[in-house]
């Protein structure tokens, strides 16, 4: 298993919060609200060479509580080189996400 932990860095446009260099299955994604109001969270499944948009949408403008985490952990996603897990929140920098994967 391994992690990664990245700030979600955009209000506006979903960027890239990992980038999976060969076969790999996500296992457990947490977003943790550092900020002092509910922040909102956008999640994106994008395969390599595609861009976010509705169509590869997972979560829409899901509410994080301040001071909350939320956990997605039930079902595994499967990602093959270049494919991206895209993000954003309603105010920058003020969710971390932090994300385990497993090579497979």
């Amino acid at each position: 298993m391994s992690l990664s932990s990245t700030a979600v860095t955009t209000a506006s446009t979903a960027a890239a919060i990992y980038t999976s260099s060969g076969a790999t299955a996500l296992t457990v994604l947490c977003f943790c609200n550092r900020h002092t109001s509910t922040e909102y969270i956008n999640l994106f499944a994008v395969s390599s060479g595609d861009v976010a948009t509705a169509n590869n949408q997972l979560l829409s403008t899901l509410p994080v509580p301040a001071g909350d985490t939320f956990m997605f952990d039930v079902e595994r996603l499967l990602f093959d080189t270049g494919d991206k897990l895209h993000a954003n929140t309603s105010t920058a920098d003020k969710v971390t996400a932090t994300i385990s994967y497993t090579s497979i």
